[in-house]
């Protein structure tokens, strides 16, 4: 096995570690009050993401084939949603999200 390989499968045993960890505060639920189901979705989400780890160590590239590409992207999406979801959103994203929908809105006429 060579070694990009070795790393591919240590980082997949990392993401499915700590995807235990998120399953574990999940159950338990000490002080989440309202979290528990991000952090399970938190848990699925890594799951996936370990195995598109393990994919990518058989294809040797994160972006090879398309389907590993949209897997590893769609797992980024679903965590940096869930950091939204625990922290909230950072007020300069509310405000070009504010920005833009006052924008498709469009004009508004009296």
């Amino acid at each position: 096995m060579d070694p990009l390989a070795i790393f591919n499968l240590c980082e997949a045993f990392l993401w499915f570690f700590i995807a235990a960890f998120f399953f574990f505060r999940a159950a338990s639920g000490n002080g989440l009050v309202g979290k528990k189901k991000v952090f399970a979705a938190l848990g699925v989400i890594l799951v996936f993401f370990g195995a598109s780890d393990l994919i990518e160590m058989k294809t040797g590239a994160w972006w090879r084939p398309e389907g590993l590409l949209a897997l590893k992207a769609a797992c980024v999406i679903g965590l940096v949603l869930c950091l939204f979801l625990v922290y909230g959103a950072p007020p300069v994203l509310k405000r070009w999200i504010s920005f833009l929908a006052t924008y498709l809105r469009g004009p508004t006429h009296p």
